[in-house]
């Protein structure tokens, strides 16, 4: 669930049907990456819509990994992620 703590209220929520291990917010937008499984999903928090889901299973090397952890960079164009398979990914994003 999605909260405005300046108003108390609530604002959406996300169902991922997953554990939700971490959340990280871009310094740069209104996007909210969260990390579910494998997966991170960036959501869109202006408009609730999901902006795009990156998978590491499409990464050959190891698969069915799942993500630990997450942190944008200071600049917003990278997302850091660690995995249960010791490696530490990271993606870009478009600024």
């Amino acid at each position: 669930m999605v909260w405005d703590l300046n108003e108390g209220k609530h604002l959406f929520t996300f169902a991922g049907n997953k554990v939700i291990n971490a959340l990280s917010f871009s310094p740069i937008r209104y996007w909210l990456s969260v990390a579910m499984g494998s997966s991170i999903k960036i959501l869109d928090l202006e408009t609730k819509s999901l902006i795009n889901e990156l998978n590491v299973n499409n990464d050959t090397y190891k698969s069915g990994a799942e993500v630990t952890s997450i942190a944008w960079s200071a600049d917003g164009t990278r997302i850091f992620a660690g995995y249960t398979d010791n490696m530490i990914r990271i993606w870009g994003t478009e600024k």
